[in-house]
Formats: structure tokens, sequence, C-alpha cells
């Protein structure tokens, strides 16, 4: 679809999508806006306003980042809802079908593209069309961060979230987001907690 050619393309058409780093200032009420969030992964209203009632505190309501897609252009990634995520995925299954022939996926999956580093060649194998597909380590650790990941898998992962968390006033709130996510038991031992206890 051109739909996620790039990001006015997208926004023209999805008006509800947002920056991560906009919802943090201004939708949560836990304090995470001194970490460098950047400018480059959105969220849609149905992954962030998972009830109704917005009124209601959605710190505590925070659904699990799993789908998401690269813009073509690069300029960033869309986080999905599962049931986007679906929906995205049979209408790409109803396009292969109609070609009669397998039409490669945009949809990626987080645990996916947060296995491997730059220090590896990620290629997609698609009935023998290969792409590469590399997101960029400060990419990757935004997202892993935000998810509540506290383990990264390289050495490159771990410098760019040092770059994203420079000073232990960011180090302090990125402690908050596995407790927000109920993910506090994965803090101990790790290289979250460890690069927070480092000067």
């Amino acid at each position: 679809s051109e739909l996620f050619d790039d990001i006015s393309t997208l926004k023209r058409e999805a008006p509800g999508l947002k920056l991560l780093s906009e919802i943090i200032a201004n939708e949560l009420t836990t304090n995470l806006k001194s970490i460098l969030w950047g400018n480059r992964i959105y969220l849609t209203d149905n992954l962030f306003y998972s009830l109704e009632d917005r009124s209601i505190k959605l710190d505590e309501y925070l659904q699990s980042c799993n789908a998401l897609v690269r813009l073509r252009d690069g300029s960033g990634i869309v986080l999905l809802s599962d049931r986007e995520a679906d929906t995205l995925l049979n209408a790409e299954m109803n396009i292969s079908a109609k070609k009669n022939k397998f039409c490669p996926t945009i949809l990626l999956h987080k645990s996916f593209v947060c296995a491997h580093s730059s220090e590896e060649k990620l290629l997609m194998d698609h009935t023998n069309s290969r792409q590469t597909l590399l997101l960029e380590e400060d990419l990757l650790a935004r997202l892993q961060l935000w998810s509540g990941d506290t383990m990264y898998r390289s050495p490159s992962r771990l410098q760019a979230m040092k770059a994203i968390l420079p000073t232990i006033k960011e180090r302090e709130e990125a402690l908050k987001i596995p407790l927000l996510r109920k993910l506090q038991r994965y803090v101990q031992g790790s290289d979250l907690a460890q690069l927070c206890e480092d000067d």
C-alpha cells in the first residue's frame, strides 16, 4: 500500500497518528519527558487509547508493542495495535491472492526486528526474492525502551541506549517503564539496571 510510503501520506490518511514523544509529553501522568525519544516512532490511536473513557489514567493500561510498519522512505516506524496488524495482514493476503503471487509484507514483529543488530546482515527471504531490512540501532533502542525491554542484544544497541539516557535523570525515568508495563521482575541484573548503575 502507498499509505506507508512516507509520514506525510500516512498522516493525511490516518489523522489520529501521534509521535511517541508527543504522547509521553501530553497523555501520560508518569513523567518520562527527559528521555530523548526522538521523532521517528509513531503510535496509532488504537494502540495507545485502549479505553473508551479517555479521562482514565492510561499509564496503567499500556498495550504491548508487537506489530510495526517501517515507512518506506526510512523516516520512521508506526506501532500498531494487534487488531490493526490483523487487518493489515488480511489485506496483504488478499492482495497476494488477487495477484496470484506472494507479495512481501510491510508488517513486522518487534521481536524479530529487535533480535538483530547492526553488526549482522538481516535478510528476509520471500520466495526467492531477498530484501535487506535493518532498522537503526537508535530506533531499536527507543522501541525496546518504550516496550519495557531490559536486555539489549548487542554492544551497539547498548551504546545507543546510553546516548538516549545520558544522565541520571533520564535513567531514573527509564526504570519506571518496566514498572508501568508490569515487567519490573526483569530489571534486576539486566542491561538496563547495569546501565542505570553506571556513572
